[in-house]
Formats: structure tokens, sequence, C-alpha cells
């Protein structure tokens, strides 16, 4: 049995050799089967490489042409991993838009006209009744400059503006403060400098100064879009401000300073003031050491001081402030007819339409001092409603908010909304004031009620912001007293 099973043993040897190696006769197979010197790893079967070994000898031309077939292989999977990539980033890019900005944007919409309806009613309330002043106030001045059948023409500019201004706060309401005003600041920086340089360079001279730039038919007072752009930058900055103070107030008067040196440049003193101004505020709503404050305002002081006496016209208008009625008709012309219309005015006003100031006696009736003609018709009762109700809209819907968002550490977004909430309020402060003749006339138009299409439009946008910063702002920390 031992030499049966050695038998048994020894063919199925034979057998296993048989189907293992193939023979070197065979036609259907041309691979040899490699020497003892020579690495198995060398042999590339034909259904797998494409290629036919025929002889020993070629194995090395085998692996350069398969090597440069792989390699030829991973190019043109890497371009098409490329082409997918950037096909897929795309892809991404909308799939995000539509998961995430879409969504938010909506209801940001859904909060505008649910929760913030009040002071959605209360902004469009204000520019009915600007509107109506203003038809009247500018029929004097629309017929003196382009003839009596064209009176409504600063009425009909205003209302365009009003409409282009809805389009652009449908716009920055829809923008996220955080991803997107936050993360362009530095190019909001850039900008800002390079409209003021273009103005110098490029803009329409009215009056001896150049503070408008001329696209197509439309003209933009470059100020209203640099205080926009200015305050993105300069909420950023002051988020950073006590990380090093010293260094970073010096900074700050440093871009002030150019800033200011290109506004002057114009000239526009009253709006290189109402800059700092602006500023000062809000350095000392972020609670800037009081020492830093008050020097940095003794230097304002002085160089403000020493720009007002370089040019005669300035020097003139302070004059006319302290003897408004001691020149009859000369030095305090605009302030005795200002007075004349509020006095005519009274409490209860000449009725609509009714004014005598406005046919040629008081300038700008329908800019500068369009106040007086709205107490002069209206009366004092009904401006200073209007003028409590224009503070409280902003004070309350906006600056209130911000104060909120700052004690709760949001500290950009405070800022952006006390600056933007300033350069609105101010403007109507300042323009009562010069109305009433308690301080000297600065040429500052009061928003929404003032003829001016570059404030109106940019006025609307800057609000398209503090309605999305109180959306944010609720979204956050929502509560009964908060929603309005």
């Amino acid at each position: 049995m031992s030499s049966q099973s050695n038998r048994n043993n020894q063919n199925s040897k034979d057998t296993l050799t048989d189907k293992t190696l193939p023979s070197a006769d065979s036609a259907s197979n041309k691979t040899q089967v490699p020497d003892e010197n020579e690495s198995i790893y060398n042999i590339y079967d034909d259904t797998i490489s494409g290629y036919t070994v025929t002889t020993p000898n070629k194995h090395k031309e085998v692996e350069i042409s398969i090597s440069n077939k792989v390699s030829s292989n991973k190019a043109n999977a890497k371009k098409r991993r490329s082409y997918s990539s950037s096909s897929n980033k795309s892809h991404n890019i909308f799939i995000r838009f539509l998961r995430e900005f879409l969504p938010e944007t909506l209801n940001a919409w859904r909060f505008l006209f649910t929760n913030q309806r009040v002071a959605l009613i209360s902004l469009f309330t204000l520019l009915f009744f600007g509107l109506i002043v203003l038809k009247s106030a500018s029929i004097g001045v629309s017929a003196y400059y382009y003839g009596s059948e064209s009176h409504d023409l600063f009425f009909n500019k205003q209302l365009l503006a009003i409409g282009l201004g809805i389009v652009l706060f449908v716009v920055f309401y829809s923008l996220p403060v955080d991803e997107f005003w936050r993360r362009f600041r530095y190019l909001a920086l850039i900008l800002s400098f390079l409209i003021l340089v273009l103005v110098l360079l490029i803009g329409k001279e009215v009056n001896s100064a150049r503070r408008w730039i001329s696209i197509g038919p439309l003209q933009i007072q470059a100020i209203e879009v640099v205080k926009l752009s200015f305050f993105v930058y300069i909420a950023g900055f002051l988020e950073k401000l006590f990380k090093n103070t010293y260094v970073k107030m010096m900074q700050l008067g440093l871009i002030l300073s150019i800033l200011i040196f290109l506004i002057i440049l114009q000239p526009d003193y009253k709006s290189a003031m109402y800059m700092l101004l602006i500023m000062g505020i809000v350095l000392f709503l972020n609670r800037v050491n009081i020492v830093l404050l008050g020097s940095s305002l003794l230097m304002v002081l002085i160089v403000g001081g020493v720009l007002l006496f370089i040019e005669d016209y300035r020097v003139t208008r302070l004059v006319d402030f302290f003897q408004s009625f001691l020149e009859d008709g000369q030095g305090g012309y605009q302030y005795t007819n200002a007075l004349y219309a509020i006095q005519r005015g009274g409490l209860f006003g000449t009725g609509w339409t009714n004014s005598i100031q406005k046919y040629g006696y008081l300038p700008e009736s329908h800019n500068d001092f369009i106040f007086s003609v709205m107490i002069e018709e209206w009366g004092a009762i009904f401006a200073v409603c209007f003028f409590i109700a224009y503070c409280f809209f902003i004070l309350y819907f906006f600056f209130r908010i911000s104060s909120k968002l700052y004690s709760r550490g949001h500290v950009y977004i405070a800022n952006l909304g006390w600056l933007l909430s300033l350069a609105l309020l101010l403007n109507a402060y300042i323009h009562v004031l010069v109305n009433i003749g308690w301080v000297p006339v600065t040429g500052i138009s009061f928003p929404f009620l003032s003829y001016g299409g570059s404030l109106t439009f940019m006025s609307l946008g800057i609000l398209g912001i503090l309605f999305r910063i109180s959306y944010e702002y609720n979204k956050k920390y929502a509560s009964k007293l908060d929603v309005f």
C-alpha cells in the first residue's frame, strides 16, 4: 500500500506541474517562464496589461511601456478629478446657497413683515410725510430754476430716489452682517479712499467744490457713499481697539487724518466735522480711556479751528451766526428769513402750500431750510412731533438694539449699528439746530425730508442694514420685549 500511495502522490505532482507551467510549444500562450535570476514581478499577463511578452529579454521594454501608460492614465485621472472637484465646488456653493442663505433670507423677510411691521410702517409713514412737505417746499425753487411748468421736478426726482433706495434696502437687508459686511471691511476702506480720490480727479465742480461723481445721468455725492463704507471698516477696527489701546488709537488717528484731509480738499468742512463728531461719540460709547479721548478731542478742536479760519466764507458764516439781526438782508439773511418762517407758522401753521418764504426769500427752502418751511405751513406742533417721531424711530428700533448687542459681546455688529444710527440721527439734529438759529449754517440735510437723491438713496440702504441687525439680534436673543 505504501508503494501505491507513493505512485499516486507522484502522479498528482506531475499533474499540478503540467497545469501550472505552460508548455513552451503552446501556440495560444507565448509567455515564457522566467529564469531563476528574474523577478516574478517582471512578468505581465496579456489579459491585464494589454501587452504580449514574447521573450524574457523584452521584460524591461514592456515595463517602460506599461509605466508610460500608467503615468498617462494617472494624468488623465488627475484632470478628471480636478474638473470634478471644480464642478463639485460650484455645485457645493449652489447647494449651500439653497440650504443656508436662501432659507435664512426668507426667514429674515418673514420676520420683517411680522415682528418688525411697526418699524416698517413707521418708515413708510416718515417717507410719506417727507414727500408731502417736499412737494410744497420745492415749488418756488423748481419754478425759479426750471420754469413754472416744472414745479414738481424736485418732487419727482425725490420719488425716483426713494424707489431706487427701496431696492438698495432690499439688497442690504438680505445680506448677513457678519458673513458679508465684516468679511469685506478692508475692501470697504479701500473703496472709501478710492472714491475720495476719484471725486477730486473727475468729480463735477459745483460752487467751487468737487463733491459729486457723475455716472451716466445720475450724480452721486461722494460723502454719502463714504459714510457707509468707512463705518463698515471702522466697526471692525473698534472691535480690536482694547488689545493695544495706545497703538490702536494712533493707527485710528492716522486713518482719520487721511480721510479728513481728502474730504477737506473737496472742500467739505461740514462733512469732516460731522464724521469726527460721530467717531467721538462711538469712542465714548466704547469706554475708551478718558485721557486719550480728551486729548484726541483737543487735537480735533485745534485742527478744526485752524481750518475754519483758512477760508473766508467760513469766517463769514460764523460772523453771520452771531450777528444774524444786525445786518438786515446781508450777513444774517438766511437766519432772518428762517426765523420769519417759523414766526409766521406759529403753533398750527398757515396750511399746506401757503408758505411765502419759499418763494425766493428763504434760500434752499427744499433742502437746507425745509424744516423752517414745514413749521410755516404745518405749525410748530406738527414739526416737533415729526422730529421726535424720527428720533424715536432711530433710537428705539436700532440704537437700543445695538447697545444690547454690545453688552452681550457682539462688538462689531453693535459698533456698526451705533455708527449708522448716529449718521441718520445727527443729520436731522444738526439740520433742526441750523433752522432755529442755534448753530451756524452747515448745509446738512434732514434724511427723508430734505431733497437729496444721494442722501435718500444711501439712507434707505443704511436702514436695510439696521433692520438686518435687529433681525439677527432677535434671532439670537428673542424675547417679548425685543420683538416689534
